[in-house]
């Protein structure tokens, strides 16, 4: 079984169409496969959303509230997988869709707006997004990234192809072709995947 890892932005609008990108392969796909999107948060990826919308890469108070807002957002993601999978998707997807199509702003209307289009329990999902949980299951999304050497959005990670316990990962999702890849379109040498751009990485599960 395959298992694919998509690192995003979860205010990054670049980020969507690989997710779309994901989500098609899986659906197009004969074999079983495993997969989560994973929100990070680091430097590069407040920087990159800074570059994107043409803000001040010097003014530490936009970085810090973007910060704050990508935070919140993942945080949000999160608690809006604690009422599955699927409406967790819906909801990460619907912020990032209006984020590109309308340029409007990460705010309180407009994740109310998502919460009601996608059908979450507005209760249950308030609470969540505050909790302890949310945090904790955060925290552990960051360490799985620091563990795959993941520091770009979007970054896809595609494990345990053809049964070797390693892994590949491609900093820019939006370039790779899954499904060359997962058909085992690149060399294996000393039982480790091998790719012919320097870019992609390598690591050993």
């Amino acid at each position: 079984m395959l298992e694919i890892y998509l690192f995003v932005n979860p205010l990054g609008t670049k980020c969507f169409k690989s997710e779309q990108k994901v989500l098609d392969f899986i659906r197009l796909s004969p074999k079983k496969i495993s997969f989560q999107f994973v929100p990070m948060l680091n430097i590069q990826t407040v920087n990159d959303v800074m570059i994107e919308k043409n803000l001040d890469t010097r003014n530490l108070t936009l970085r810090n509230e973007l910060s704050e807002s990508i935070y919140q957002a993942a945080l949000d993601y999160k608690a809006a997988l604690f009422q599955g999978k699927k409406r967790g998707r819906a909801f990460l997807m619907a912020i990032q869709e209006y984020l590109v199509q309308d340029s409007t702003c990460y705010s309180e209307e407009l994740i109310q707006q998502v919460a009601k289009e996608v059908n979450l329990n507005w209760k249950m999902f308030s609470e969540d997004r505050r909790s302890v949980l949310a945090k904790n299951s955060f925290k552990n999304d960051q360490k799985i990234a620091n563990d795959m050497n993941v520091t770009m959005h979007p970054t896809i990670v595609i494990n345990n192809i053809d049964g070797l316990d390693c892994g590949v990962s491609f900093p820019d999702a939006d370039l790779v072709d899954i499904s060359k890849v997962c058909a085992g379109d690149f060399n294996i040498q000393n039982g480790l995947h091998q790719t012919i751009n320097p870019q992609n990485q390598l690591y050993v599960l």
